[in-house]
């Protein structure tokens, strides 16, 4: 059994000699024959390959919907600027000139207004307070109640501010803000009144302004 023993071992040795004599020598065979190389060139190109696919198609995908961006918002741009000079100039309502005028309460106020057209509006405001005698008291633009059989127009508040075209018959009232159409094109004259049918214990008078 010794011998037996004996032979297993010196086997069991040369088996593992043997193992490691081929090992290397295949080793050595791969290292001088380069056999690796064919495996890492592949590699490297597969990844060249995949990474160029990457950046060739992704900044497409990704620069269309900006490019189409830009170009609704030229048209878009297009289409404002051609609508608005398309439309009309808006109009507006312009003051060609405004007088200040001072209607004393005994003597009237006479105002010429040129270069008017017909239709146009004539826009009158009148504001202040003036005496009326020590009865009637004292009355702003508007009038005041009563004392109609001292008006010139009974219908009309006592005192208030009256007017008209001067070559209209018709007095109407005026208060503190009225509008007047002219009748004509021209040159028009507006007449304003106190209604009040005895001058001679009034005093003071309005401000008033024209807007046309």
């Amino acid at each position: 059994m010794g011998r037996a023993l004996g032979i297993t071992s010196i086997g069991n040795q040369n088996n593992i000699i043997n193992a490691q004599s081929i090992g290397q020598i295949i080793i050595n065979n791969i290292g001088q024959k380069r056999v690796w190389i064919p495996f890492v060139v592949l590699s490297v190109t597969i990844l060249i390959l995949v990474t160029g696919k990457r950046y060739e198609f992704l900044p497409k995908e990704e620069a269309s919907p900006i490019q189409i961006d830009s170009l609704v918002e030229k048209d878009n741009l297009r289409d404002t600027l051609q609508l608005n000079q398309a439309m009309p100039p808006q109009k507006s309502k312009i003051v060609h000139d405004s007088l200040t005028i001072i209607l004393d309460s005994r003597e009237g106020a006479e105002i010429g207004l040129k270069d008017l057209i017909k239709d146009q509006t004539i826009t009158i405001q009148f504001e202040g307070e003036i005496g009326l005698g020590f009865f009637a008291g004292s009355s702003g633009p508007d009038g005041i109640l009563g004392f109609a059989e001292f008006s010139y127009f009974p219908n009309i508040p006592h005192g208030a501010v009256i007017g008209r075209w001067k070559e209209d018959s018709d007095w109407h009232f005026v208060g503190g803000m009225a509008e007047f159409v002219v009748p004509s094109s021209g040159d028009q004259t507006l007449e304003f009144l106190v209604n009040d049918a005895d001058y001679s214990n009034n005093l003071g008078g309005f401000q008033g302004v024209i807007v046309y």
